[in-house]
């Protein structure tokens, strides 16, 4: 697989954009875009569990099953 490479551009003439350029130019830039989506990753996959968790049917206790048992 060939090397993909995403660019990214900073206006150091914008206040923010600057200080995050001066944070940055300290640091492995790709190990630290890689790994920020890394963990971008985690918490969305953290988020979708607990909405399915959330939004899942709840299963039923033991004496709830033995109750639905004796209407089948």
């Amino acid at each position: 697989m060939a090397k993909k490479v995403k660019s990214v551009a900073f206006n150091d003439e914008v206040a923010e954009e600057k200080e995050i350029l001066k944070h940055v130019s300290r640091r492995n830039f790709s190990k630290y875009v890689k790994q920020l989506i890394k963990q971008d990753m985690a918490a969305k996959s953290s988020e979708k569990i607990q909405i399915e968790q959330e939004t899942s049917p709840k299963t039923l206790t033991s004496s709830k099953k033995n109750r639905y048992k004796n209407y089948r």
